[in-house]
């Protein structure tokens, strides 16, 4: 969590995600509002460093994760001295490791789709001079919050 933290602090309070956009900046209404700008370079690095590399790696993590323990479940099912008892115990936690599989992959699913547009969203704005609507903006952003209320149903 450190090291989330250093990078918000300082590329808020450093400013360097607003340099190039002066003028977008001034012709807004912030009152009130807490509202985080990005030009066309931190807008693509800052969702690569806090989307598309972490999600990147968890899906490669846990699609390794996967293989592995299917591959531990495959050579104990074969293993010298297998009987049914243990036939029977090996279904019996393929079915709990495909469980497994499938709400990890609902829950990663789920987390890329709702977060997805919003990074998407954070990236273009930029090259198109933040024509995005308001509300379209804030729609995505409240789908990416949502994501924390969809975990517990899955």
């Amino acid at each position: 969590w450190s090291i989330p933290l250093v990078f918000a602090f300082g590329l808020v309070f450093s400013e360097l995600n607003t340099i190039g956009t002066e003028d977008f900046v001034a012709a807004i209404d912030c009152t009130g509002l807490c509202v985080l700008i990005f030009n066309k370079l931190w807008g693509v690095l800052a969702s690569f460093i806090a989307f598309f590399l972490p999600g990147t790696v968890m899906v490669g993590i846990y699609i390794h994760i996967f293989t592995v323990a299917r591959k531990h479940a495959k050579q104990i099912g074969t293993g010298p001295g297998t009987k049914q008892g243990g036939q029977n115990r090996m279904k019996a936690s393929s079915k709990k490791e495909s469980k497994a599989t499938k709400t990890l992959s609902i829950v990663m699913g789920v987390f890329v789709l709702c977060w997805l547009p919003f990074f998407v969203l954070t990236i273009t704005d930029p090259f198109i001079n933040f024509t995005t609507p308001e509300d379209l903006y804030n729609v995505f952003l409240w789908l990416g919050y949502f994501n924390s209320t969809f975990n517990p149903i899955i």
